[in-house]
């Protein structure tokens, strides 16, 4: 419950790292950066964790994302991680302040 927020930060700068524009010399930025996708691997521990609290502690959600939606509880859970850590990062970081 402590480390929930940063196992959740970890994984959304895996999906923001290479959408980042820091100033540096620009070929050096494309090159390490943005020229490909960084491994799951260094964040699947924590994210397996976050889907096993969403599918015990979210399961009302879900089920509506399943029966309404049309979507797998695989999809519903993911999507709903999604929308629950970008709009966390979102609201309290950019819009927040």
């Amino acid at each position: 419950a402590s480390s929930g927020a940063i196992m959740l930060d970890k994984w959304l700068a895996i999906q923001l790292v290479p959408t980042v524009n820091i100033n540096v010399l620009q070929p050096l930025v494309e090159i390490f950066l943005h020229s490909f996708s960084y491994p799951f691997f260094l964040v699947k521990g924590d994210y397996q964790k976050l889907v096993d609290f969403v599918e015990k502690e979210a399961a009302e959600v879900l089920n509506r994302g399943v029966t309404e939606f049309q979507l797998t509880e695989k999809e519903a859970v993911h999507n709903l991680l999604f929308i629950l850590g970008f709009n966390a990062f979102g609201g309290f970081s950019i819009f927040f302040p």
